[in-house]
């Protein structure tokens, strides 16, 4: 696939064009490294490239899986990378995780499939590659919560096992890829993603938005974003 679609990629030279290359090969071997762990660990994959919508009422935080448009409604879409499942007890990736990592549970703890989705992440500065940083991630809380909504195909929501990032642009020491779980989403955590949802939706429809001058916005050297907070409007 690479090989098909090298030559729409345009390069100021052709040493990057060469390092680039070299790159992605490794990050393509990196990738061949995982699948192949998920088939060690008795994996499977349910869904890729798998789209989904759902809805969330403003009033009640009520999450409408048909995600119809309406008034008082905030609309989320995606398309999720990956969605795997495990037996029980499999799946961790343990070599790829950071130490002391917490084992996975599902929604329903005596179901005997795990269902995680993974998102597939190549960027060079990722710094998102450990449990404690992806926990109130709000991407991977929107696909768990496509999951347990059931619009994935396949997938039971009861083996809901959480969300994860599938990091090839980084190592470990014995694995040549990294793994930053966020774990099922449930009580106070799926309530905190759908009240976030829905304080975004507030704001982007609001009349007005509130501009906070932070302390790097004063004095001669502030930033060129600060502008928006310090010059007036133009209707002023």
């Amino acid at each position: 696939v690479v090989d098909a679609r090298w030559g729409e990629l345009d390069f100021e030279t052709p040493w990057s064009a060469t390092r680039e290359r070299r790159r992605i090969d490794e990050y393509i071997r990196r990738l061949d490294d995982y699948l192949a762990q998920v088939g060690a660990q008795d994996g499977a994959v349910l869904a890729s490239e798998a789209p989904f919508g759902f809805a969330i009422a403003l009033d009640d935080e009520r999450v409408i899986p048909s995600g119809e448009r309406g008034p008082g409604r905030a609309i989320v879409r995606g398309v999720i990378d990956r969605v795997e499942t495990y037996p029980r007890g499999s799946g961790e990736h343990p070599l790829a995780r950071s130490r002391g990592f917490e084992a996975m549970r599902a929604v329903d703890d005596d179901a005997p499939a795990r269902v995680v989705v993974v998102d597939l992440k190549s960027g060079k500065s990722e710094a998102r590659v450990s449990d404690a940083r992806v926990a109130d991630d709000a991407q991977l809380a929107a696909y768990q919560v496509a999951v347990e909504q059931g619009l994935v195909p396949g997938a039971d929501p009861a083996s809901l096992a959480g969300a994860r990032l599938v990091v090839v642009s980084q190592t470990l020491a014995k694995s040549a890829y990294r793994v930053a779980h966020q774990h099922a989403l449930v009580g106070e955590e799926r309530a905190a993603f759908i009240s976030r949802v829905v304080a975004a939706a507030r704001g982007m429809s609001a009349a007005r938005f509130v501009a906070e001058v932070e302390s790097h916005c004063q004095g001669e050297r502030f930033a060129p974003v600060c502008r928006i907070h310090t010059i007036k409007a133009v209707s002023a």
